[in-house]
């Protein structure tokens, strides 16, 4: 019987197969740490019936965003500008600051809390960080 060939052999194949799929999702995780996101987190212990976000010239509204809960926007398209958010409560409360880019692997925490204050914070994704990436505060 003749032996097969070295690359038709289990022993070869199975761990070829496997850096392959490990090759293709550091690729996918890579391609998708690209894209920026908002994420606005409601710490006022009530109900907010209205917040509408204006960022990289675009806008969204989240309607009731409950009590310890939160929400996330993924601005598309557009360029680098601050972040203009309006709260729909009693009186109404309006913030404008931060700097958010569509591209680049930013991620922007907005923290509501009572009497109106807003804390801001800006990270960068960990594969961007490594290819040299900063955060829009940092540059």
């Amino acid at each position: 019987m003749k032996p097969r060939p070295l690359w038709l052999r289990k022993r070869f194949l199975i761990p070829l197969f496997l850096m392959g799929v490990l090759a293709v999702g550091v690729g996918v995780a890579y391609q998708r740490s690209d894209v920026s996101s908002l994420v606005i987190y409601n710490h006022t212990g009530s109900v907010i019936p209205a917040v509408r976000v204006v960022a990289c010239g675009h806008s969204a509204t989240c309607r009731a965003l409950g009590a310890d809960d939160s929400w996330r926007w993924k601005p598309t398209g557009g360029s680098e500008t601050d972040i203009a958010l309006e709260v729909a409560t009693e009186p109404p409360m309006r913030w404008q600051g931060g700097r958010i880019s569509p591209r680049g692997g930013h991620r922007v925490t907005l923290h509501l809390w009572p009497g109106g204050e807003v804390e801001y914070n800006t990270q960068v994704s960990i594969w961007r960080r490594a290819a040299g990436g900063a955060a829009a505060g940092e540059e």
